[in-house]
């Protein structure tokens, strides 16, 4: 597709004085810290039995967690399990709720889990309640996972209790949790919801058999959980072994996903490593995928690097690329990024640089509305380049009407009739 940006766009970045930018080079913008969550979930293992989390069903092990309870600090005495589970859920040491919760559910006989699990839910799914309540749920799938995942069917809407009961199933036995999995998919049009689960709990001991499973999927959202639940696992092994199951997958679009979202796993923690490896593959959907947030991840730590990487890209990929530096130096310096951004697509006319116009233009209307206004006329979609006028000149004639104005007079042939009919009959209103 041939840049529609005008040749005075480029003359743009110049003519506003080669002198600012004289030994000014892009730098790093101010870093912020990225904070990544990660839970562990208490799943059954490949062997495991019908027990809660303990060796349950032993007078011992029955024995230990009643005397745990005895000693939890918001248990009374003679309380039903539906009270102690309230007791504890209100509890605020969050030590001491975890620890009385355990022992709670190693106490619990099976058929005590129904009641249990709809008084926690009483309470209210906060925020704060889901990991107890995944360990509810888990547990209570350990001993009846068909009676429980008939009580999520009823009582549910979403996904989430199923595929936990499912997961912790599929952990140690795959054929009942699949065959439920399939009775209970209503549109076989649509991707299998609760494949997912399944997934979750067959991918830590059997990878192929949980790949398989997913490419049976159709594209949708279920299948991209699916699939970042396989990566996080591969991952756990090492980024090689994420790299090469990546490239096991037949179907051309799922592994191009795979590709993408694995290098976004190698990226957090080494950027360099998975442009390297995204740019051997020569996968264009995946890098264009990605390319924004692994080129504006590594702009974070190379600044020179990441801008070396985005121009070497082929063309078919570049402009994607280009909105991650875009991103970050449009913050810092509008010019400045505006600059980098004109040199590129005049070095590149085959590109398509909407995504970094728009970046641009976006992280520029309040400091340089000019600036913005300038660039709009770059964007290929000519509804894109309407609606970003409208907000751009509206805005601008709010914090300066006179400049605004002057500038509308200026370029009233480039614009479209709707946009400069509009805003001068504004004008002359006014």
């Amino acid at each position: 597709m041939k840049s529609k940006l005008p040749i005075y766009l480029s003359l743009w970045g110049v003519s506003l004085g080669a002198a600012f930018f004289a030994g000014k080079s892009l730098s790093p913008a101010i870093e912020t810290t990225e904070t990544v969550q990660s839970a562990k979930s208490m799943r059954g293992g490949k062997s495991g039995g019908s027990g809660t989390f303990s060796d349950s069903g032993s007078v011992a092990s029955m024995a230990s967690a009643q005397a745990r309870l005895d000693a939890a600090p918001m248990v009374k005495k003679g309380s039903t399990p539906e009270e102690m589970v309230a007791d504890i859920a209100r509890y605020d040491d969050a030590i001491e709720r975890n620890n009385a919760l355990l022992a709670l559910i190693d106490s619990l006989a099976p058929e005590e889990f129904l009641s249990v699990v709809d008084a926690f839910r009483e309470l209210g799914i906060t925020q704060d309640r889901w990991g107890e309540y995944e360990m509810l749920l888990t547990a209570w799938a350990k001993v009846n996972p068909s009676e429980a995942l008939d009580y999520a069917s009823e009582n549910t809407s979403g996904s989430f209790a199923r595929n936990t009961i499912l997961s912790t199933w599929a952990s140690t036995n795959p054929d009942a949790a699949i065959a439920w999995a399939e009775a209970n998919h209503e549109n076989k049009d649509e991707a299998n919801p609760w494949l997912v689960g399944v997934i979750e709990g067959i991918a830590p001991y059997d990878v192929a058999r949980a790949t398989g499973l997913m490419e049976t999927m159709p594209r949708s959202r279920e299948r991209g959980q699916a699939l970042n639940t396989l990566i996080q696992q591969m991952m756990m092994e090492s980024p090689e072994d994420a790299k090469a199951w990546a490239g096991t997958i037949q179907d051309e679009v799922l592994r191009s996903g795979a590709y993408a979202t694995t290098a976004e796993a190698i990226a957090r923690k080494n950027p360099a490593e998975a442009a390297e490896w995204l740019t051997e593959l020569a996968d264009v959907e995946a890098l264009n995928r990605v390319g924004d947030d692994l080129a504006q991840t590594w702009y974070r730590e190379s600044p020179e690097e990441a801008t070396n990487w985005v121009t070497s890209l082929p063309a078919e990929a570049m402009g994607e690329a280009a909105e991650g530096i875009v991103d970050r130096v449009v913050r810092e310096d509008p010019i400045q990024a505006a600059e980098w951004l004109s040199q590129l697509a005049t070095a590149n006319p085959d590109a398509n640089f909407d995504g970094s116009i728009r970046e641009l233009v976006r992280g520029s209307v309040r400091r340089d509305p000019e600036l913005a206004a300038t660039w709009v006329s770059g964007l290929s979609s000519n509804e894109d380049q309407t609606r970003y006028y409208h907000r751009i000149l509206g805005e601008w004639n709010n914090n300066d009407s006179a400049a605004a104005l002057n500038w509308v007079q200026a370029n009233e042939q480039n614009l479209p009739e709707s946009i400069a009919r509009r805003f001068l009959n504004t004008q002359q209103q006014n």
